[in-house]
């Protein structure tokens, strides 16, 4: 992974309702039309808006490891199953304790 994403997730509001969203940018703040709708259903359908944010924190997560290698609407299983080795292997932060990996 990137040490600077190039994808995130950040809270914006809507214009018309006053709403407050999750939705996925680029570096330059241009919306991942697809990622974000999908943080919209996720809300629509009634999850929680902390699940909403982590959803999305992974999702941005795999557009920018996508974007260094390949279209994300162009992903085949080998792709997703590299993707999930690099997951596996990725240390996760704990609130108490070391970073241990998933795998």
């Amino acid at each position: 992974m990137p040490e600077k994403p190039t994808y995130s997730v950040t809270s914006a509001i809507h214009t018309q309702t006053g709403e407050q969203r999750f939705v996925i940018v680029d570096r330059d703040g241009r919306m991942h039309p697809a990622g974000t709708a999908w943080l919209q259903y996720l809300s629509d359908s009634g999850r929680s808006p902390l699940t909403a944010r982590e959803y999305g924190r992974r999702v941005a997560g795999y557009l920018s490891w996508c974007a260094q290698t390949m279209d994300w609407r162009t992903a085949t299983l080998s792709h997703i199953a590299l993707w999930r080795q690099i997951v596996a292997a990725t240390p996760m932060g704990k609130t108490n304790g070391p970073a241990v990996t998933r795998g």
